[in-house]
């Protein structure tokens, strides 16, 4: 059952009326309920792996708060780690190999890889550490963890959420106000505009064979696709986190924000504090902060404090996202963004932000160097990447570029950059709150009026990206 569908609205239709009847208490296991019968959608054995994992951590959540809580942790993390990184070599390059070498057919890994797996996994992991760390977590019952892993409006590509946050919501009696439910709607709506309006209409734009076959395009068409992908990539999940948290707060549950702008960032860190913002934090909590703190305390020198954390962690995210060298390089190369930032470009910061033309800049700068790590991101394999980036050095190659509609590039690439002028002008996600009932009415009837007008245009509606990992 896919997000943006006939069917997924008449379940949260159907979830929500029944919902509203019940008690608080009754409430969490409707939603549970509601849950699975969401996930068995994609697939009965999804739903069974889910199960037995959250049973799984949950006697291990158990143990830890009993006592001998380090030894649980690290074989909880051990194992959770363990079955991600298992399961990411199964789709990866060499996933064929470890198949045959395990006697199974290539045809079981479309049913050992659960849709949604790398996001609660790494909810699951969570739990235990923070669970270690606070030991009041283990107050929360087999009920409240399995809808903290399977609550379907995150359950496919998140938010990541923290469990602390999340079962004080569970604990907690929920009214859905007129305010609470209008900026449900708003942010649904403000998702469908990012996902059918630009993200699939810049998919016309783009040719499928961009990353895939780089050597049968020129200079110019490689960097038109390039910021066309960065578009596309941003609007696509940032459209995805808004339709599921306006899906989420018509319930009384608030999740978190996973974007925020990522194309004003002007540093390399900052544009991680804006992009995927769920991931971000939980790379930082959980792989950086615990790597930088072991090092200081072993009194390491700075350069190397400086250099490993990122690396590590950045390559870490790549691995997360994929098995495949590319990816790996994808992560590694942001690291080298964060350690040149740190050795070199944190010196000046201070200064450039003072400046009004160096406010402008740095964000081009940001957005420029980013997008070009993204080419390792679309890219079928690493050598793929580097013939896309060969085509990037000169000598510069210009071809008659085909005439676009207004449609497919113009209005998309403005609509992206309206909304998020918008946010960071009211620095909210959900801006048009603060707007006059007047503006949110004619707000609402434009919105929908495009919705419709880019709805039957042509463009075929797509999954979203982040569904993949």
């Amino acid at each position: 059952m896919e997000i943006v569908s006939t069917q997924f609205l008449v379940f949260v239709v159907a979830v929500l009326v029944v919902y509203a009847l019940l008690t608080r208490r009754a409430q969490n296991l409707w939603l549970l309920a509601a849950s699975y019968i969401f996930y068995i959608t994609w697939g009965w054995q999804f739903a069974a792996t889910l199960a037995g994992l959250t049973i799984l951590n949950y006697l291990l959540g158990q143990r830890i708060a009993r006592g001998n809580g380090r030894i649980f942790l690290w074989i909880g993390i051990g194992l959770n780690a363990s079955a991600l990184l298992l399961l990411k070599m199964l789709v990866g390059p060499y996933g064929d190999s470890l198949l045959a070498t395990l006697g199974l057919p290539a045809a079981t890994t479309a049913l050992l890889l659960p849709i949604g797996f790398s996001f609660y996994i790494l909810q699951a992991i969570s739990y235990l550490v923070d669970l270690a760390r606070a030991p009041k977590l283990a107050g929360a019952s087999l009920a409240d963890l399995a809808l903290y892993l399977a609550y379907f409006p995150k359950l496919l590509s998140g938010p990541l959420e923290r469990p602390a946050a999340f079962f004080v919501q569970l604990g907690r009696e929920r009214q859905v106000d007129n305010l609470s439910f209008g900026r449900g709607l708003g942010l649904i709506l403000i998702g469908l505009l990012r996902k059918v309006v630009i993200a699939d209409h810049l998919r016309l734009v783009q040719s499928a064979d961009l990353f895939s076959k780089p050597v049968e395009f020129v200079f110019s068409e490689k960097l038109i696709g390039l910021l066309v992908f960065a578009f596309i990539l941003y609007n696509d999940f940032a459209g995805y986190s808004s339709i599921v948290r306006g899906v989420s707060l018509l319930f009384g549950i608030e999740l978190t924000v996973n974007f925020r702008q990522p194309f004003f960032a002007n540093s390399f860190s900052d544009f991680w504090n804006r992009w995927h913002i769920s991931l971000s934090g939980w790379l930082r909590d959980y792989i950086f902060f615990p790597i930088r703190r072991s090092m200081l305390k072993a009194k390491l020198p700075q350069s190397l404090t400086v250099i490993f954390p990122p690396l590590v962690t950045m390559l870490a995210s790549g691995l997360w996202h994929g098995s495949y060298l590319s990816m790996l390089f994808w992560g590694g190369l942001h690291g080298a963004y964060l350690i040149f930032q740190e050795f070199a470009l944190n010196r000046f910061l201070p200064r450039l932000k003072e400046n009004r033309l160096a406010q402008i800049i740095l964000p081009v700068f940001i957005f420029i160097f980013t997008s070009l790590a993204w080419v390792a991101f679309g890219a079928s394999s690493l050598g793929t990447a580097f013939t896309y980036y060969r085509g990037l050095l000169p000598p510069f190659g210009f071809a008659t570029l085909p005439e676009f509609s207004i449609f497919d590039l113009g209005l998309p690439l403005f609509l992206s950059l309206f909304i998020d002028w918008q946010e960071y002008r009211t620095n909210e996600v959900d801006f048009f709150v603060q707007w006059k009932p007047a503006s949110q009415a004619w707000g609402l009837a434009l919105a929908v009026l495009v919705l419709i007008l880019f709805s039957a245009s042509g463009a075929d509606l797509s999954g979203f990206v982040y569904q993949g990992f």
